[in-house]
């Protein structure tokens, strides 16, 4: 009995640290030359697999072990990108320079400046140049909410709250849909082709075209003090941190679904901008205020422990679990 309790804590600090040394973390600054500047607006995937990162210098391109940083090159404007918005499946990604006037686009694996001369991309693109500024920054004023935003299905077919209205857009048509008086024009977001809007912490609603919402209960509650909602309207993806975990919500089969998707210590206190989830790979990409962008994915190579060892096994090979 008197070796009892010194075998539980060594079991018990063993099992703590196993569970946090299931990840592989890595960090990417701009103190090791990696990037521009350590403020990260935004990060979105693109059609081919790039990641790309607004910042407060320029646009990243990060194909996984290099970097490429895209600068303005005009004197008189500053480097600094809003946020990446459009519909990464159709290969229509757009950001705009500070001030909201000079639109970027990211198309088959490149950025650049909209020409002048390009008329037809400037009349498509210069109406959200507002709402880019506004949805990074997340305004609350009465003036701010009153303004348009788009949340894309694709490039031809989005959802627009327009003054507190909102609109389903098709091509060239437009269909008035509801009033949402009460809802913030950031808490939007698309699943798929359905169009979503988070509550508070506690409830997501699901709002169709007919105007009809159904809710779903996230499991949280309604007050939580651990809590922060992500939205990637580009890879059309929210993600919620509660606790120092972060899950992803997905609709499936008319369900929505949280996952959890990361757990470890690193994310306690970190203050965070954005995220984007690689699911083929199970890895997670944040961005923050100040220390540049964090990745983390789960080891493929896990550990089973054993009071004096420590042994690895695939996860093909595991038949039993020590619990």
């Amino acid at each position: 009995m008197k070796n009892f309790l010194p075998l539980f804590l060594v079991l018990l600090f063993v099992r703590f640290n196993a569970q946090h040394d299931n990840y592989y973390e890595k960090w990417y600054n701009a103190d090791d030359s990696n990037l521009p500047q350590n403020t990260i607006k935004s990060i979105v995937k693109d059609k081919y697999g790039f990641l790309w990162l607004s910042t407060e210098n320029g646009i990243v391109r990060f194909d996984g072990k290099n970097f490429i940083t895209y600068d303005i090159q005009l004197p008189t404007i500053e480097n600094r990108t809003l946020l990446i918005d459009g519909s990464a499946e159709d290969d229509w990604l757009f950001t705009f320079y500070n001030p909201d006037t000079i639109p970027a686009m990211i198309r088959s694996r490149n950025f650049s400046i909209v020409n002048k001369k390009d008329t037809a991309t400037l009349q498509e693109l210069k109406v959200y140049g507002n709402e880019n500024f506004y949805k990074l920054v997340k305004g609350n004023s009465e003036r701010v909410l009153k303004k348009k935003y788009h949340y894309f299905i694709n490039r031809n077919e989005n959802y627009c709250l327009d003054n507190y209205r909102l609109f389903y857009n098709k091509g060239k048509k437009s269909r008035f849909i509801k009033d949402f008086k009460d809802y913030f024009f950031s808490a939007f977001f698309i699943l798929g082709d359905q169009l979503f809007y988070l509550r508070n912490s506690s409830v997501i609603e699901r709002i169709d075209k007919n105007g009809l919402i159904k809710e779903y209960p996230t499991g949280i509650g309604a007050k939580a003090a651990d809590f922060e909602y992500f939205v990637n309207n580009a890879n059309k993806q929210l993600l919620i941190r509660n606790n120092g975990r972060i899950y992803l919500v997905e609709y499936i089969n008319g369900s929505v679904i949280f996952n959890l998707i990361c757990d470890s210590e690193t994310l306690k206190g970190l203050a965070m901008t954005c995220m984007y989830y690689d699911k083929s790979t199970k890895t997670l990409f944040i961005g923050t205020f100040s220390k540049g962008m964090l990745m983390i994915r789960k080891k493929f190579i896990r550990p089973i422990i054993r009071p004096m060892e420590k042994q690895f096994f695939t996860p093909s090979q595991i038949t039993t679990t020590v619990k």
